[in-house]
C-alpha cells in the first residue's frame, strides 16, 4: 500500500455460505481473547506514526472487533475512533497476537511474522506483496501477549476453494494463476539478499543449496525437521490421557520411512500457503488476462454491468506468515493442493472453517486440475515438477527412488491434522482463537486418514486411497505413488477400462459357460471341479482380470516374489493384482455379481479373498509363502471357521472352540459349521477362530479371548462331517460344510497369526472390505434379474398383449429399478466413505447398505421371479439360485436386527451432538 494504512471500504457481500469471502460484520470477540482498548491506544499513539501525528485530540478511543476467520494467532481490527466515537479516516489497522494461557513452545510466532513481512516488504519491486508492518510490542502487559501490527489491507478473502460465486470459469482460473504466480515469485527470493539468510531454525534449513540437495550444513533436511516438530506438537497437544489417533500414528510411521533423503532446500517456504491467506483487490479476483477496470466502458451492456465490481489487479497482499522458514519449496505448493485431497465439504463436519475443500464432487469449471496448477507453479518458481520427481528414501535400505509427491501431499495433511490437534487442545482450556475450535478439532482423525490415502496406507482395515496415480501413471501397486481423489460415485478411468473388459469376458465367456455348470451342480460329479471352471480362470489371468480385490498397497505387503524359472512379470502381476480402492473394485463387484458363478473365475471369491487379505495383512513371510502364494496363484482354495452350531455367533466373543498352548503345540477342540468352501477338493487351509483365554478368566476382557489360527485342512483331526444345503442347493462342489476339529495339532511358529488374544481384531479387520464385496455382487445380481424381468416382460405375451403393455408389470419393473438404485448408491457411498474415513468411520454406512443390499436384491429378484410365472422357480434361469443366495445373504452377513441396531446407536448418539 502507498500509505501505513489502507481505508476500510464497506462493501455489502452476499451471506458467506453462498459468496465464499470473509463477512467482516460476522466478527466476534470471546471474552477471554478481549483486549484492553485504553492500553492498546496509550501503544498505538506512541508508536504508530500515522497515529502519533493525529494526536489524542483526533484520536480519543479505539473500535476493537476480532476476525472470526482463521485458527491461530487471534487478529483484530483495530480502528482509531473521535470524541464522538465515529471512526477516523486512514486510521484502521491490523493487530495479531499470541494467544492466552500455555501455548506449545515455538508456536505462534508473531516475532516470526513480522521479521518476514518486514524483509519482503523492504523489497522496491515487490513480487510477493504484505501489509506494510508497523510496530512489534513483545512486552505482554500491553495486551497481555506479544503482538504486532500491520495495515490493514482492504481487499477480499475468498474462503471457498471452488470459487462458486466467481462469474465465471476464467475468472476462477485467473485466481488460481494468481495464487500459483505469487507462490513461485515467493520461491524464486534468495533469502540472503534481504536479510534472512539464516532466517528459521537457526539456519540449517540448506540455505543456498540448490534443487535437489538434501539436509542443509550441520542440520537435517527440512522434511526431517518439519515431520518431527509436528510431531512432536502433536504429542503435546493430546489432552489429558488421550491416546493418540491411530491413523495419525500410522501416518508418522509411513512419513518417517518415505522422507526423502534429498530434495529442493534454503527457499523461503510461507508454511500455511493456501486461498484463504491471500487478499484480492477485486470481489471477482484478478480477472480473466486482458479485463480490467477500464475495460468496461467498451462493453456492450455498459448499463447492465455498471453496478458489476470489475476485476483487480490480483493479489494484494499474503497473510499469516506465522510458519514460514527456509526450506523445501515443495511443502508450500503440497500444501497449497490440499483442497484436491479433502473430502467435500457437505460431507466433513467442520471442514468449511478447518481446511477449506470443494463443495462438490469435482471442483467447478475453470479450476485448474492439480498437475495444471503444480505445473504453473513450475514456470512461476523456476523448480523441476515434484509430481513427476522421484528420490530415495529414508526407510528403503535398498536405495530404490520412489515419487516423492506422496510424501509431500501426506505431509501436508499431517500438519494440517497437528494443527488442529492444537485446536482442539486450546478449545478445551478455551482460549482458541475461532469460535468453531471444537468442531475443527474433530477433523484431526479425517486429515490423517485422508493423508493414509494418499499414501496407499490401510485406513484401519481399509486399504485402498481414493482415486489413481498423479499424472496417470506410476507403479499402481505400491503405496508410494501419487493420488488425485475421484470424489464422486462414478467408475474412474481405470475402473471404466476393467469394466469394458470384464462386461466383455462375461458376454463371451461366464454367461455360455452357466448351463454346462448348472448341468453339473445337478449331476453325480458335482463335488469334482468341473474343467470348464480352470480353463475361465486361466482365460481371465491373461485377460488382465486376476486378483481384482486385492488393495492398493499389496506390493508393499507382499512379503514373498516370483520364484527362480517363474515368469518374473506375469507372475508378478497376477499376484499383485490392479491395486484399486474399494469404490472401483465395487463396480467390477457389481458385474461379476450378475453370475453366481463369476467371482471364482477372477480369483474373486468368498471366503478366499478374506483369508488373503489375512495373510497379506499379518501372515508372516513362511505363511505367505506356504499358503498366500498358491491361493493369489489360484491353485488352491480355502476355508473360514468361526461359525458354530452351538452360539449365537453373530457376536463373535459367543465361540466356544479351544485353542491349547502345550509346549510350541496348539491343540484345537470345536464344532463348527457353514464353513464355507470346506467341502471343495483343493481346500487345503483353514483359518480357525477359537479362544486361548477361557470364560471368566480374570483381566482378560471379552474381545481379547479369541485368536486365528492356520490349520492345514489334512491335519489329523479335521473332518469334514456334512455339506449344508442352502434352499436346497448344496453349492458344490465348493459347499457349506459343517466341520469338526478334535484333538488337532498345529506348531504354533506355522499357525499364528498377530498372537494369543487377537482373534476378534483380525475379524473386524477382514469383514470391512469383505462385506462391501458381497453388497456389490447382490447389485450386480439384482440388475440380472431386473434385465431378464424386462426381456421376460417384452416377449410374453397374455391376454392379447406383450407383459409390458400392462400397467401393473410397469410398476413393479419402476419400482424394482428405483430400489436397485437406492442399494447401489448406498452401497457405492459406503465403499467412498470405506476409502476416506476407514472402517470405524465408515461403519454406520456399512451397516445400512448391509440392510439395503439383499433386501434390494430379494425385492428385484422375487419381482422378476413372478413376472417370469413358473419359469422363474425352476432352474432354467438363474433366479432361484440368486434368490437364495441373496436371502441366505441377509444371515451371513450379520443379521439384518444387527446392522439396524448399530445405525440406531449412530443415530441417537448423533441426536445429542
Amino acid at each position: 500500500p502507498s500509505s501505513p494504512v489502507r481505508r476500510a471500504t464497506r462493501v455489502p457481500p452476499p451471506t458467506p455460505a453462498m459468496d465464499g469471502r470473509i463477512d467482516t460484520a460476522a466478527i466476534t470477540t470471546p471474552p477471554r481473547l478481549a483486549l484492553d482498548a485504553d492500553a492498546l491506544l496509550a501503544y498505538v499513539s506512541r508508536h504508530v506514526p500515522a497515529v502519533r501525528r493525529a494526536g489524542r485530540r483526533e484520536v480519543r478511543s479505539l473500535i476493537v472487533s476480532q476476525f472470526g476467520h482463521g485458527q491461530s494467532n487471534p487478529t483484530y481490527k483495530v480502528t482509531c475512533a473521535d470524541a464522538s466515537g465515529a471512526p477516523v479516516p486512514d486510521l484502521t489497522f491490523v493487530l495479531r497476537k499470541k494467544p492466552p494461557g500455555k501455548i506449545l513452545r515455538s508456536a505462534h510466532a508473531v516475532e516470526r511474522e513480522h521479521a518476514v513481512q518486514s524483509a519482503l516488504g523492504a523489497l522496491q519491486h515487490v513480487p510477493v506483496p504484505v501489509p506494510t508492518m508497523l510496530a512489534l510490542c513483545e512486552d505482554p502487559s500491553v495486551v497481555g501477549t506479544p503482538f504486532y501490527l500491520m495495515s490493514f489491507v482492504d481487499g477480499h478473502v475468498f474462503t471457498k476453494p471452488g470459487l462458486d460465486s466467481l462469474p465465471s470459469p476464467a475468472h476462477r482460473r485467473a485466481v488460481y494463476d494468481a495464487m500459483a504466480d505469487t507462490l513461485g515469485a515467493l520461491h524464486r527470493i534468495d533469502p540472503a539478499r534481504i536479510g534472512l539468510g539464516s532466517f528459521g531454525s537457526g539456519g540449517r534449513s540448506g540455505r543456498g543449496s540448490s534443487p535437489g540437495s538434501g539436509p542443509g550444513p550441520g542440520g537435517a533436511s527440512w522434511s526431517e525437521r518439519q515431520l518431527e516438530r509436528w510431531a512432536r506438537q502433536y504429542s503435546l497437544s493430546l489432552v489429558g490421557d488421550a491416546d493418540p489417533e491411530p491413523a495419525v500414528t500410522a501416518l508418522v510411521d509411513w512419513l518417517r520411512a518415505n522422507r526423502p533423503v534429498a530434495e529442493p532446500g534454503g527457499r523461503l517456504v510461507h508454511g500455511d500457503y493456501r486461498l484463504d491467506n491471500i487478499v484480492f483487490e477485486s470481489p471477482v479476483g484478478p480477472g480473466p488476462a486482458g479485463i480490467g477496470k477500464d475495460d468496461r466502458d467498451g462493453h456492450e451492456d455498459k448499463d447492465k454491468d455498471k453496478d458489476k465490481p470489475a476485476p483487480g489487479r490480483g493479489v494484494l497482499a499474503v497473510l499469516d506468515w506465522e510458519l514460514s522458514t527456509l526450506g523445501s519449496p515443495y511443502g508450500d505448493v503440497a500444501y497449497c493442493c490440499m483442497p484436491y485431497h479433502l473430502p467435500p465439504v457437505a460431507s466433513s463436519v467442520g471442514a468449511p472453517a478447518a481446511y477449506p475443500a470443494f463443495a462438490g464432487s469435482i471442483p467447478p469449471d475453470g479450476v485448474p486440475t492439480e498437475a495444471e496448477f503444480v505445473r504453473r507453479w513450475c514456470v512461476a518458481s523456476g523448480l523441476p515438477n515434484p509430481q513427476t520427481r522421484t528420490e530415495r528414501v529414508a526407510g528403503d535400505p535398498r536405495g530404490a527412488k520412489k515419487p516423492v509427491w506422496p510424501f509431500y501431499v501426506a505431509l501436508s495433511l499431517f500438519r494440517g491434522a497437528a494443527i488442529l490437534a492444537g485446536v482442539r487442545a486450546r478449545a478445551a482450556t478455551g482460549n482458541a482463537a475461532a469460535a468453531n475450535a471444537a468442531e475443527a478439532g474433530l477433523l484431526v482423525e479425517t486429515l490423517a486418514a485422508r493423508a493414509l490415502v494418499v499414501a496407499g496406507v490401510p485406513v484401519g482395515s481399509v486399504p485402498r486411497p481414493v482415486g489413481s496415480a498423479a499424472g496417470g501413471g506410476g507403479d499402481t501397486n505400491g503405496g508410494d505413488v501419487g493420488v488425485t481423489y475421484v470424489r464422486g460415485l462414478e467408475p474412474s478411468e481405470r475402473a471404466a477400462s476393467l469394466l469394458v473388459k470384464l462386461r466383455a469376458f462375461m458376454s463371451d465367456h461366464v454367461y455360455p459357460a452357466e448351463p454346462i455348470l448348472e448341468a453339473h451342480a445337478a449331476s453325480d460329479r458335482r463335488w469334482e471341479v468341473h474343467p470348464k471352471v480352470e480353463e475361465l480362470k486361466a482365460l481371465a489371468r491373461a485377460a488382465g482380470l486376476w486378483n481384482l480385490w486385492l488393495p492398493r498397497d499389496s506390493g508393499r505387503l507382499l512379503k514373498i516374489a516370483p520364484r527362480a524359472g517363474e515368469d518374473e512379470s506375469e507372475v508378478d502381476a497376477w499376484m499383485r493384482g490392479p491395486g484399486l480402492t474399494n469404490l472401483e473394485y465395487a463396480h467390477l463387484a457389481g458385474c461379476m455379481g450378475a453370475s453366481v458363478w463369476a467371482s471364482e473365475f477372477f480369483n474373486c471369491s468368498a471366503p478366499d479373498t478374506g483369508n488373503m487379505e489375512v495373510l497379506l495383512r499379518y501372515g508372516t513371510e513362511a505363511q505367505q509363502e506356504r499358503w498366500l502364494r498358491p491361493l493369489l496363484l489360484g491353485t488352491i482354495r480355502s476355508c473360514f471357521a468361526m461359525t458354530e452350531p452351538a452360539v449365537a455367533s453373530s457376536d463373535a466373543t459367543n465361540v466356544t472352540s479351544s485353542i491349547v498352548r502345550v509346549g510350541d503345540s496348539y491343540v484345537l477342540n470345536g464344532r463348527k459349521w457353514w464353513t464355507s468352501g470346506a467341502c471343495d477338493p483343493r481346500c487345503e487351509l483353514a483359518i480357525f477362530m477359537g479362544k486361548t483365554t477361557p470364560d471368566g478368566t480374570p483381566g482378560v476382557p471379552k474381545h481379547r479371548q479369541q485368536t486365528m489360527v492356520l490349520v492345514p485342512t489334512r491335519t489329523k483331526g479335521v473332518s469334514v462331517v456334512r455339506p449344508l444345503p442352502v434352499f436346497g442347493y448344496d453349492d458344490a462342489p465348493h459347499g457349506h460344510a459343517e466341520t469338526t476339529f478334535e484333538d488337532v495339532v498345529v506348531s504354533v511358529r506355522d499357525a499364528e497369526l498377530l498372537g494369543d488374544g487377537r482373534g476378534f481384531e483380525i475379524a473386524q479387520a477382514r469383514l470391512g472390505p469383505g462385506r462391501l464385496h458381497h453388497c456389490m455382487r447382490l447389485i450386480g445380481m439384482g440388475e440380472r434379474a431386473l434385465t431378464l424381468a424386462a426381456r421376460r416382460a417384452e416377449s410374453r405375451v397374455a391376454f392379447g398383449r406383450p407383459l409390458s403393455r400392462n400397467a401393473s408389470v410397469l410398476q413393479t419393473l419402476g419400482r424394482a429399478r428405483v430400489t436397485l438404485d437406492g442399494a447401489r448408491l448406498a452401497t457405492l457411498d459406503a465403499a467412498r466413505r470405506l476409502d476416506a474415513e476407514g472402517n470405524k468411520a465408515a461403519k454406520g454406512a456399512i451397516a445400512a447398505c448391509k440392510v439395503a443390499a439383499p433386501a434390494a436384491a430379494i425385492a428385484v429378484i422375487d419381482a422378476a421371479i413372478q413376472i417370469h410365472g413358473a419359469l422363474g422357480v425352476c432352474d432354467d434361469t438363474p433366479l432361484a439360485r440368486m434368490f437364495a443366495g441373496a436371502r441366505t445373504l441377509r444371515l451371513a452377513d450379520g443379521p439384518d436386527e444387527v446392522h439396524l441396531e448399530t445405525i440406531a446407536k449412530l443415530e441417537v448418539r448423533r441426536s445429542r451432538m
